[in-house]
């Protein structure tokens, strides 16, 4: 009969061990209002990086997009430097 005391003892202090681990359904309904903030914190963050990369990808576009590819005429750098490789040739 010891040995059925210390089970039915044991058996009673697991089961309120996991009552106690395991959260209340009911509790968890209503979201706490740090997690409202920092869930809104996130989205902005979120919002503000999709704007900076929209943007950068717009300028990257504008930059090296199809018309720098097709060959703008060159500029005065480039006209002077083809003019000083005629004249170093017939030098």
């Amino acid at each position: 009969m010891g040995l059925s005391t210390e089970t039915a003892t044991s058996t009673l202090m697991a089961e309120n061990h996991t009552q106690r681990d395991i959260p209340d359904p009911a509790s968890n309904d209503a979201p706490q209002p740090d997690s409202i903030v920092v869930e809104s914190w996130q989205q902005m963050i979120q919002a503000v990086l999709a704007v900076v990369m929209f943007l950068g990808a717009l300028a990257m576009v504008h930059y090296y997009g199809p018309s720098a590819a097709q060959g703008i005429p060159p500029d005065d750098l480039q006209k002077q430097v083809h003019e000083l490789t005629a004249q170093v040739e017939q030098l």
